[in-house]
């Protein structure tokens, strides 16, 4: 059994296919030629038995009997058959001869032993088939016994002719059967090998090209989830190209910057170890600062980096997040960096379901971000309520309909604020205005927020607040805890 199954495994699909099918177009026609046959001989049977029937109970009913000049009396009897109508010879055993008396001998060799039985009372009736006639033996209520004999070799002789003829419609059928199953593999496997074609052609190529779907059925919809898979490959390709992109510029000037620092290091070293001029003390450490500085500013964008990668790899780690806990926690680590900004908060219990992780620290991002652009004494306001979709002042400004079953969180700071025509490009990655370009940052704080947040089914919109800073309203779905 496992050679055999070994065996159909190193089988193509389209072979396969091809020999399902001809198997059950063979077993079907193979099960319809044994039908019919079965079928037309039990008709013919029960026909033939229904004559010799007819027949016997006319000769009851008739009360008939051979004139004993041909038969004999007594001992003299003598048992034989006469012709009759249709192909048919009977044999009327008068009543003396029959029964317990009868003289068994004088009948061995002209009946059965079946039809013997029905003779002395064994039996009732008995149809037998002997070669090319059938028989059909009964005892009459008078005592007779009626034996009738018919001739079937014209029946035996149509069922052959049948059966022949049955054989070459079902030969025929198996070829067909092949023939039908080579076309159905081939019209089965067009689809699949289209799609091979393609992943082929993107192994060799690179190119991502869509399959076009002919059919709506199962193979149609394979196609479809494959057009899918390219779409998300080429997806991840062109985020993959930006962020290597965006992360080489925006790693150069850093590098540059440092490297330039420490050869000044370097060749002030060199200069004063062989007795030239070197650089003061107060260069020395504006240089050492500078250098420790852009690299804690290297470390921020590589974590940054690091984290906006892990986003689009998309993580799925799901549980119950309590979006209170989380901001709170988010407001004592921010405060612990900047101990001058206060921080007002109306928070209300909101549960959903999401990553925590990806949640807090895009919680934590916006909030760093206003305590960064809050002045020194500032206040942060945090605002937490829950929202109906198209009453809520984010759907009026055009960001989307919500449902009665969401939250908006409120973070205003007293900044500068963010202008008009950069509110929508403050959540693009590395974007940076005029006025934030003075400021430590790598630009993918806000980009890594729109990405959790749209992850999660939620909306992100910059505005402004009451004193003139920056307003960041967001939306998430859930439930009040």
């Amino acid at each position: 059994m496992q050679s055999v199954q070994f065996s159909l495994r190193g089988l193509s699909l389209r072979v396969r296919l091809a020999g399902l099918t001809a198997i059950v177009v063979m077993l079907c026609i193979a099960i319809i030629t044994l039908s019919s046959y079965t079928t037309v001989k039990q008709v013919l049977s029960q026909e033939m038995d229904k004559t010799l029937q007819t027949q016997a109970q006319a000769y009851i009913d008739s009360g008939f009997e051979f004139p004993s000049s041909q038969t004999g009396q007594g001992e003299n009897y003598r048992p034989r058959f006469f012709d009759a109508d249709n192909n048919m010879s009977v044999l009327i055993v008068p009543a003396e001869q029959a029964g317990r008396r009868a003289d068994v001998q004088k009948f061995e060799g002209i009946l059965s032993p079946d039809e013997i039985s029905v003779l002395v009372g064994d039996d009732p009736y008995v149809f037998q088939t002997d070669g090319d006639h059938r028989s059909f033996t009964i005892a009459a209520l008078d005592g007779r016994v009626i034996v009738l004999r018919l001739d079937i070799s014209f029946t035996n002789q149509t069922l052959e002719s049948l059966w022949l003829v049955l054989i070459l419609i079902a030969v025929t059928g198996i070829v067909a059967s092949i023939i039908a199953g080579i076309a159905v593999a081939n019209s089965g496997i067009q689809p699949i090998t289209r799609l091979r074609r393609a992943a082929d052609e993107v192994s060799r190529t690179g190119e991502l090209r869509q399959i076009p779907v002919y059919s709506h059925d199962e193979l149609g919809s394979l196609t479809e989830s494959f057009n899918n898979m390219m779409d998300a490959l080429q997806d991840a390709q062109i985020k993959q190209k930006n962020l290597v992109a965006d992360a080489s510029h925006e790693l150069k000037t850093p590098l540059t910057s440092l490297r330039t620092n420490i050869e000044l290091l370097m060749l002030a070293s060199q200069r004063k170890g062989e007795g030239g001029p070197g650089i003061s003390d107060e260069d020395r450490k504006d240089l050492e600062r500078d250098v420790i500085a852009q690299i804690e500013e290297m470390s921020s964008l590589i974590g940054d980096l690091v984290d906006l990668a892990r986003e689009d790899s998309n993580p799925e780690v799901m549980s119950t997040v309590e979006i209170s806990e989380l901001i709170s926690q988010g407001i004592e680590r921010v405060q612990r960096r900047r101990p001058d900004v206060t921080f007002t908060t109306h928070l209300i219990d909101w549960q959903l379901r999401g990553d925590s992780f990806a949640l807090s620290r895009a919680l934590l991002n916006l909030l760093d971000n206003a305590a960064k652009w809050s002045p020194e004494g500032g206040v942060v306001r945090v605002w937490m309520q829950p929202i109906a979709g198209e009453g809520s002042d984010a759907a009026a400004s055009g960001a989307a309909d919500f449902s009665e079953s969401e939250v908006e969180i409120r973070v205003a700071d007293s900044g500068p604020g963010i202008p008009k025509e950069d509110r929508e490009k403050v959540f693009d990655r590395f974007y940076r205005s005029i006025k934030a370009r003075a400021m430590p940052g790598s630009g993918l704080g806000l980009a890594i927020v729109k990405q959790v947040i749209e992850r999660h089914h939620g909306v992100i919109v910059a505005d402004e607040s009451d004193d003139g800073g920056a307003l960041m309203r967001v939306v998430l779905p859930g439930q009040p805890g």
